[in-house]
């Protein structure tokens, strides 16, 4: 039988993504979410738009070119890159050369993120005094996922191996 390493894979797919002209010098719109500073002056977030999510980097050299202003979580930016696949994780993402802020600086996900923030603040669901305190050892655990979901089967077997009497 004929197999491949994880790794002959990734690089496979690396080198087809890395072949295609358009994936090269791309220009993307969509929402900063997630965003970290590293301390070695990278900054790592995801792009994201109503159908999905990018993750995304810039490195140190790019920055200093490449970015005029500071990037936060809900701005709407334009960003022009590479896209590419870091072998190791198998996973591909944006690698950002030039970032600019889009006409609409604070982008529409945002806004409706935080207009959810503060209608279920008004309704009190964050005041500390409404909250209802976890109890030490819970009855009843309840779970919202598909009934087939692999995320049942995962906190049965955690919560069985942490204590074998649940």
């Amino acid at each position: 039988m004929k197999y491949y390493t994880v790794g002959q894979i990734n690089t496979y797919i690396k080198n087809m993504i890395d072949s295609d002209y358009l994936l090269k010098n791309v220009v993307i719109k969509g929402e900063v979410s997630n965003c970290k500073y590293h301390s070695m002056g990278h900054i790592y977030f995801s792009l994201k738009d109503e159908t999905g999510s990018m993750p995304s980097v810039m490195f140190k050299s790019n920055v200093l070119s490449g970015l005029k202003f500071r990037l936060e979580d809900g701005q709407s930016i334009y960003v022009q890159g590479t896209v590419s696949v870091y072998e190791r994780d198998g996973r591909y993402q944006l690698y950002a050369r030039k970032i600019a802020q889009a006409e609409d600086t604070k982008g529409r996900l945002f806004a409706e993120y935080e207009k959810l923030k503060i209608r279920l603040n008004e309704e009190g669901l964050f005041d500390f005094d409404v909250k209802k305190k976890i109890p030490e050892y819970p009855k009843r655990v309840g779970i919202v996922t598909a009934e087939t979901g692999a995320a049942v089967q995962d906190i049965m077997n955690i919560a069985r191996r942490r204590n074998p009497y649940v």
